[in-house]
């Protein structure tokens, strides 16, 4: 699972790279390049599976070595980042508990571990914002489905830095770009220096961005620990909540 969480449904940058929520669902099975815009709440957001820790330092290792915690769909997640995420620190690839002498340095070359791989990658549909006396948003059925505030406990919406909460109801497979794919057209599945406009920049404006083609959905049980695992999938292109 990578440390990202995506609207359910599509968002692209205006020509200042600020934010500009979609209406529609993502198209699949095509190819696409997923901008990452200004910090913004609706915004494609990095996540810290442990605020405030680490911050967007623990970023590259979440990335090399899945260390997310479990969780169930749908619920609310406190895993808000801040900082600079273009780089993201230095980290040494494990597998099976064995570190491999393998480092990989910043976020864009953790993620470009996965080129031409099918990653996991959270999708959310509502943000929360609490203040100090406010309780957590409530993830138990039936609160977390029942509008208007899906257990936030307040109107759901805003927020922003760590003072923020994700309502996540699914996880998208999202297949990662390898320039040797031939619907790649030679690119990679991540520019996240903040340089790359000739890449990412649609028309948007957009500097950063991901790029592959979401392929399935899980819409129902848990991810697990680790990498994510789980049951009931759907097919992509549902938007859950108008």
């Amino acid at each position: 699972m990578l440390p990202v969480t995506i609207p359910v449904t599509e968002v692209t940058c205006d020509g200042q790279n600020d934010p500009v929520p979609g209406a529609g669902p993502w198209d699949w099975n095509v190819v696409l390049t997923v901008p990452l815009c200004k910090a913004a709440p609706g915004n494609v957001g990095w996540l810290d599976w442990d605020p405030p820790a680490g911050g967007a330092m623990e970023l590259v290792c979440s990335i090399i070595n899945p260390d997310n915690p479990l969780i169930t769909l749908p619920s609310w997640q406190y895993v808000a980042t801040t900082g600079n995420t273009n780089g993201g620190g230095k980290c040494e690839d494990v597998e099976n508990g064995v570190p491999t002498g393998v480092f990989y340095t910043g976020v864009e070359e953790g993620i470009r571990k996965y080129n031409g791989q099918v990653v996991l990658i959270p999708q959310f549909d509502l943000t929360c914002r609490t203040t100090n006396g406010d309780p957590d948003p409530d993830s138990t059925k039936p609160a977390v489905e029942t509008e208007p505030s899906y257990g936030c406990p307040n109107p759901p919406g805003g927020g922003n830095g760590q003072n923020i909460w994700y309502r996540m109801p699914s996880f998208a497979y999202f297949e990662l770009c390898d320039p040797g794919v031939a619907a790649c057209s030679g690119r990679e599945g991540a520019y996240i220096q903040g340089n790359d406009s000739d890449v990412c920049d649609t028309g948007n404006g957009a500097t950063s961005c991901l790029v592959g083609k979401f392929v399935d959905i899980l819409g129902t049980g848990t991810v697990g620990p680790g990498s994510g695992s789980g049951t009931g999938s759907k097919a992509l292109g549902v938007q859950l909540i108008k």
